[in-house]
């Protein structure tokens, strides 16, 4: 499962044949996704905050576990995998 996301602009003073070669290389690593420059500002806000929610998430679940007498480590693993899980079944 590739996890990384980049998501690209031709500009101006890139040939297609260069643009092309950037989609190629960002698609061997992960998903390759073309926009509109204007579009930058709000993919660089999802990207940034949003794996913030998720290991806030994974916090309070380790914390709140504690609180019921379960490991921290234990707590936590189940947190992430409970992300991974519901990641894995996501059909984005």
């Amino acid at each position: 499962m590739l996890l990384d996301a980049t998501a690209l602009c031709k500009g101006r003073f890139v040939s297609d044949e260069q643009f092309q070669k950037s989609e190629r290389l960002f698609s061997a690593i992960g998903k390759a996704e073309i926009l509109d420059e204007e579009k930058f500002d709000i993919i660089t806000v999802l990207s940034g905050s949003c794996p913030a929610y998720i290991f806030y998430f994974c916090e309070l679940t380790q914390k709140s576990s504690e609180k019921l007498r379960i490991d921290k480590n234990v707590a936590g693993r189940f947190a992430v995998h409970t992300v991974y899980g519901s990641l894995a079944e996501c059909s984005i």
